[in-house]
This record gives C-alpha cells, sequence and structure tokens, in this order.
C-alpha cells in the first residue's frame, strides 16, 4: 500500500506523491527517506524513497528493520502494516503482538524517533474486513502502552478516513483513495510535538 498500487490502476508514487507535495509546499524541505524506490512518480515526486514492501508480513518487516533504520536513520515513521497478515491469514490472533514487537525494535533504535502507527484501511472482502477491524481495535492500547513508557508513538485512524468506495481492488485505494491517505498521513505529522508552525 506504501508502494503504491502498481496494477490495474497504476497509482504512481501511491500516497507519497500527494503527501511529500504537501510537506514541502505547506512545511518547507522534507527528505523522505528508505531502501526502496520502487514505483516512482518521476513528474511528481522528485524523492521516491519508502519502505514499503508488497507482501512482506509484520514478521518480515521486523527480520530487516534495524538494517534499514541504521541505513536511512529516519525522524518519522509511517507505519501501515498489518495487510498481508491479513490476506495471507498469517496466525492473525498474533498479529498485535508483532505489531507491539515492531514498534519497539523502532523505538529501541532512537528515542528522538516518532512513529505513527495507522489502523489500517479495510478490505472489500467483507470476511477480511472483519479481521482488519479486531486487529484495528487492539492498536489503540498498544499505541498507549508506547507512550506510558515515554515513546514517540502516535495512532492515526486510516480505518475510517478512506471509504470503501475510494477502493481500486481487494487491499488497495484509488487515486482518490491514495490522496485521502496522503492528508490523513499530514494531518497526523502535523500534530506532532516536534512539528513547529
Amino acid at each position: 500500500i506504501t508502494r503504491g498500487l502498481t496494477t490495474g490502476e497504476n497509482v504512481l508514487g501511491g500516497y507519497r506523491t500527494r503527501l511529500f507535495n504537501r510537506l514541502t509546499l505547506e512545511m518547507g524541505d522534507v527528505d523522505f527517506v528508505g531502501t526502496a524506490s520502487d514505483n516512482p512518480d518521476p513528474d511528481n515526486l522528485p524523492d521516491p524513497d519508502h519502505e514499503g514492501h508488497g507482501g512482506n508480513l509484520i514478521s518480515q518487516m521486523s527480520t530487516s528493520i534495524d538494517d534499514w533504520l541504521a541505513q536511512t536513520n529516519p525522524n518519522i515513521v509511517l507505519l501501515h502494516i498489518g495487510t498481508n497478515d491479513v490476506a495471507q491469514d498469517y496466525l492473525l490472533p498474533t498479529a498485535p503482538q508483532r505489531l507491539d514487537d515492531l514498534i519497539s525494535q523502532i523505538t529501541s533504535y532512537s528515542s528522538k524517533i516518532y512513529v505513527i502507527v495507522a489502523q489500517i484501511i479495510t478490505s472489500t472482502s467483507a470476511a477480511e474486513a472483519v479481521q482488519i477491524s479486531t486487529y484495528n481495535a487492539e492498536i489503540s492500547a498498544i499505541v498507549a502502552a508506547h507512550a506510558a513508557l515515554g515513546h514517540n508513538v502516535f495512532m492515526v485512524d486510516m480505518n475510517s478516513a478512506v471509504p470503501l468506495n475510494q477502493f481500486h481492488d481487494t487491499y488497495h485505494p484509488n487515486k482518490n483513495g491514495y490522496d485521502i491517505m496522503a492528508d490523513t498521513w499530514f494531518d497526523a505529522i502535523t500534530q506532532l510535538p516536534i512539528i513547529t508552525p
């Protein structure tokens, strides 16, 4: 989802194009970081770096996250993860714990990183939408527990932001849906305590 839609209605850059442009136009210079740069939008997104890896489970992201953090040294991490665990029906009862562990890896790397964790967007599959809702319901408590420990972890409700009529396929938004995601991320970023108006 972070990489962007690459089949059918190709959405170059996914939400990253609009998010980058809003950040640079409204807040100043920004540097997207990540070890991947696929599905770029060369005409509209001059900085295609990201860490969205298609098909990866939470556990697969955990395996690589320490190396990615060391290579990119981010200030802010936008974390929209869990869709592939649902799509692959991979040990869903323990998915929230894997998310918790991944957040711990990120905050352990640096106490200065700000992590915005999304309650992930839904699915056009009714059964998977229920699974996503169950997963999302755990995220608030996970984020609150990290905040109680003094970690810079915040939550954004991406699920409510992107309605089903803005989906292109089972899991991916269409262009308008991606723009809604960008605006939702933007609003969350501008609320961070490190951001000055």
